[in-house]
C-alpha cells in the first residue's frame, strides 16, 4: 500500500510540479494554471490517501494547525529576470509558515520552497524535488502540522515596479499543510525601461506588509543587486539567449563582475520542468567551469526538453514581524539563456 501511495505521489508532484516553484523562477505560474493545478492535485492525493490510516490530512485532529510546541519563520523572495529579449519581469513568492514536528527546511520543502543554499563555494549539487518532497513526507512524524499564515496584502516596489500579492488559500493539496500563499508577476513594456536600475547596485527593493489574521505589518528594505550578465558559454557569447552545450563536456561559463571584484558570490542554475536541477554557488569572480559530470546529470536525457541556465546573485535582509519569530528577504537579480543538448 505504501508502494501505491508513493506512485501516486509521484502522480500529484507531476502535476504541481511548477507550483510556487523556486528553483528557477516563481514567476511562471499564473492563477488559472495554479486554480487548475489545485483541482487535479487534490483528486490524486485523495486517491493516495484512500485506504491509508496513517495519511492524515489538515483536517484529522492530529493534523491540525501547529499551536502549542511550534515555530515560526517568513521567507519572501523578489526575482528580477532581464533576458536579451522580450521584457523584464519582477516575480515574488512569499511563504509565512507557522510549523511542529519537523524542522525548517521541511516545513519550507512542503510548503512548497527553497532554502537557501549553504553548499561551500566552488561546489555543484543535483536537486530533485520529487525525490525531496517524496523523502520529506515520509519522514514526517504523525505529528507534524504546517500552516502557511496571513499577513495582509504585500506589496513589493523594485526596478520602479510595484508587485501587489494578495493572500491566497490553497485547499489542502498535501497532508497536514494548509493556509495561504503569496505569489504574483509584474513585466515591464521594454528591457530598457529597468535597465539603469538592474546594473545600479545602490537600488533597494521595498516589502511592505499591511498586516492580517496571523502574522502584523512589516516593511523591509534590501539592496537589489547589480545583474549578473553571461559574456561566454563554452566560448561562445549567447547574444541570442541560448546556447547548445554537450552535457558529457564541461561548460565554461563567464559573466559580468560586480564591483567591487573578488567579493560575493554567484548560483549558476541548470534547470528542467521535470523538477530537477544544478545549482553551483560559486565566488563571483567572473568565470566557473560546470563540471560534465553534473550537468550530464540534468541534462544528459533531455530529449529536446527546455532547459535554461541562469547566472543570479542575491542580497538578503532580516526582519520580524508580530507573529512570526524571525523571517528573511531574498532579492535576486539574473540572466538566463536557453539551453539545448547537442
Amino acid at each position: 500500500m505504501r508502494r501505491i501511495f508513493l506512485h501516486l505521489l509521484r502522480v500529484w508532484r507531476k502535476l504541481i510540479g511548477k507550483l510556487e516553484k523556486v528553483r528557477l523562477s516563481p514567476v511562471n505560474a499564473t492563477p488559472r494554471r495554479l486554480a487548475r493545478t489545485r483541482t487535479l492535485a487534490a483528486g490524486a492525493l485523495a486517491l493516495a490517501c484512500a485506504g491509508l490510516p496513517s495519511c492524515g490530512t489538515a483536517t484529522d485532529p492530529v493534523r491540525g494547525a501547529p499551536d502549542g510546541g511550534s515555530q515560526s519563520f517568513a521567507r519572501v523572495a523578489v526575482v528580477l529576470t532581464a533576458p536579451r529579449e522580450g521584457s523584464v519581469t519582477i516575480g515574488a513568492l512569499g511563504r509565512l509558515l507557522r510549523y511542529r514536528g519537523v524542522d525548517l527546511d521541511s516545513a519550507q520543502v512542503l510548503a512548497g520552497v527553497r532554502d537557501r543554499d549553504r553548499a561551500s563555494l566552488g561546489r555543484c549539487s543535483v536537486i530533485d524535488e520529487e525525490t525531496q518532497l517524496e523523502d520529506t513526507l515520509a519522514s514526517s512524524p504523525p505529528e507534524a502540522a504546517v500552516k502557511m499564515l496571513d499577513a495582509g496584502d504585500i506589496l513589493i516596489r523594485a526596478g520602479g515596479q510595484t508587485v501587489k500579492l494578495a493572500p491566497r488559500y490553497l485547499a489542502d493539496i498535501v497532508p497536514f499543510v494548509s493556509g495561504v500563499v503569496y505569489d504574483g508577476e509584474v513585466s515591464s513594456d521594454s528591457a530598457s525601461d529597468l535597465t539603469v536600475t538592474l546594473n545600479d547596485d545602490r537600488e533597494r527593493a521595498r516589502i511592505t506588509a499591511f498586516g492580517g489574521q496571523d502574522v502584523g505589518g512589516f516593511d523591509i528594505a534590501a539592496n537589489l543587486p547589480a545583474t549578473p550578465r553571461f559574456l561566454t558559454l563554452a566560448g561562445t557569447a549567447p547574444s541570442d539567449g541560448s546556447a547548445i552545450v554537450d552535457p558529457t563536456v564541461n561548460l565554461e561559463t563567464t559573466w559580468t563582475v560586480a564591483d567591487p571584484k573578488a567579493r560575493g558570490a554567484v548560483t549558476l542554475v541548470v534547470s528542467r520542468g521535470n523538477g530537477m536541477a544544478l545549482r553551483c554557488r560559486v565566488a563571483d569572480s567572473g568565470v566557473f567551469v560546470i563540471p560534465a559530470a553534473a550537468l550530464s546529470r540534468v541534462l544528459g536525457n533531455a530529449h529536446g526538453e527546455p532547459a535554461f541556465l541562469s547566472v543570479e546573485r542575491t542580497h538578503r535582509a532580516s526582519f520580524w514581524a508580530r507573529g512570526i519569530d524571525a523571517g528573511e528577504v531574498e532579492v535576486t537579480s539574473r540572466d538566463i539563456v536557453a539551453l539545448r543538448a547537442n
